[in-house]
């Protein structure tokens, strides 16, 4: 369930956040360059304060030399990063606890600010340039970056939705709530918020729906009147579950390839490889040119690309290959 379902909201043109599932990450990500570029007042001064926690970290791993001196390890500890569960973002399938920036990708960081203070980078301008000098550190680990270090202003903004909606609040303990950078430190602190009854876990739903039965009823009932409810189309199958060998094994049946028999080893598989792509250097001088020729082919080329993980490539050549089959393709 989204936010504005689990509790009750009725969104305005005021309400412009993110209405997120719940139970299961958003693959969505906070882009720090938006906040240097937006004019919205209640984010004013978010860049630079972003910016200014990245400048410290840069003056702590110039300072620091070795990788085991208090400074290098105060700049691994102000650049780790979990994620924050509670925002809902990132790239985890099932739930919402992701991996977050840990040691590691800590390290990697002081690495990527000591070659761009080497090449004399000296002061970030913004971070994702810490993103290009490491491998890994890509925009869900940035989004986690400036989760954690403007996690205050989140509060904040998430209590003054809560506070207009009247969203019931109960005091939670919140991870990475406050940095200071001058001390070196995170502090975790108890702050009201509004609670996720899902948090990922499907003992938690079962808990939340024991609490709140009224609501499952509600619930269930407006899934009957539901205008996309509906089953599942097998006849036309638009995920390729259940016929993902269909259209392959119809068309290798219908186009079998002169010479080429069951594909047993690796020298027959060259040869099948060689032969195709010969056809397709063929077919695309007919019809000008490659660039056209992958336009023409290009909504085959989706199709099968739909189905290859299903295993399609295995029953084509059986289908394509069957003993005695002769002829030519087209």
């Amino acid at each position: 369930m989204r936010f504005s379902e689990t509790f009750g909201i009725t969104r305005t043109d005021a309400d412009d956040w993110l209405d997120p599932h719940l139970s299961v990450d958003t693959k969505l990500f906070l882009d720090p360059l938006l906040l240097f570029l937006t004019e919205d007042s209640v984010w004013s001064g978010a860049h630079d304060e972003l910016i200014a926690h990245f400048v410290h970290c840069y003056g702590l791993v110039a300072r620091g030399g070795d990788p085991q001196s208090t400074s290098a390890r105060v700049a691994r500890r102000l650049l780790t990063f979990p994620e924050p569960a509670e925002f809902c973002l990132g790239y985890t399938a099932f739930g919402t606890s992701g991996l977050g920036s840990g040691d590691r990708f800590a390290r990697q960081m002081v690495d990527g600010i000591a070659v761009a203070i080497a090449a004399g980078l000296t002061q970030p301008e913004h971070i994702e340039e810490i993103g290009i000098l490491n491998s890994g550190i890509g925009a869900d680990r940035i989004s986690d970056a400036v989760c954690n270090v403007l996690k205050h202003r989140f509060i904040e903004y998430t209590q003054v939705v809560a506070s207009r909606h009247g969203v019931p609040c109960a005091r939670h303990r919140v991870r990475n709530a406050a940095c200071h950078p001058a001390a070196g430190r995170w502090q975790d602190l108890d702050v009201d918020l509004p609670t996720n009854p899902t948090n990922g876990k499907p003992d938690d739903i079962v808990s939340w729906a024991r609490r709140h039965p009224d609501r499952v009823r509600t619930w269930a009932r407006e899934q009957t009147s539901r205008e996309d409810l509906q089953g599942y189309d097998f006849a036309d199958d638009p995920r390729g579950v259940a016929n993902w060998d269909r259209e392959t094994s119809e068309f290798a049946a219908s186009n079998p390839i002169d010479g080429i028999t069951q594909v047993t080893n690796q020298e027959e598989l060259r040869q099948l490889v060689t032969y195709v792509l010969e056809r397709f250097k063929q077919q695309s001088r007919l019809i000008g040119g490659p660039s056209k020729a992958s336009r023409e082919f290009r909504p085959c080329v989706i199709r099968a690309a739909r189905h290859q993980r299903r295993g399609m490539g295995q029953r084509a050549l059986s289908a394509t290959s069957s003993p005695g089959t002769r002829g030519t393709a087209e």
